[in-house]
């Protein structure tokens, strides 16, 4: 069986309802990916010499994982037309769309 593995927490800070976790090659991230995991010992004594990064067991953090879209990412300019050529406010009957504005 091999050692169990665990995830650091930052709990200073959080983005939006997302932890923050030290990223693998530094510096942190939301994105459990892009989190390192490291050996209880490391992590155990990480916690030690400071109190706010805070250990957790890689397999009960990945229990309890989302997906999520950040704002950041999506543009609906890129998606308000359709390839009926119908756009904001418009109905397209060929696709059954409907094109909001915003």
């Amino acid at each position: 069986m091999s050692e169990p593995l665990y995830y650091l927490q930052d709990t200073r800070q959080y983005v939006g309802n997302c932890i923050s976790w030290w990223r693998q090659g530094g510096g942190y991230t939301t994105r459990l990916t892009e989190a390192e995991r490291f050996p209880e010992e490391k992590a155990l004594a990480q916690h030690k010499m400071r109190e706010t990064d805070r250990p957790w067991p890689c397999d009960y953090i990945n229990k309890r994982t989302s997906l999520t879209v950040d704002v950041q990412h999506v543009d609906h300019k890129e998606v308000d037309k359709c390839e009926h050529g119908k756009g904001i406010n418009d109905y397209c009957e060929p696709c059954g769309r409907i094109h909001s504005g915003g």
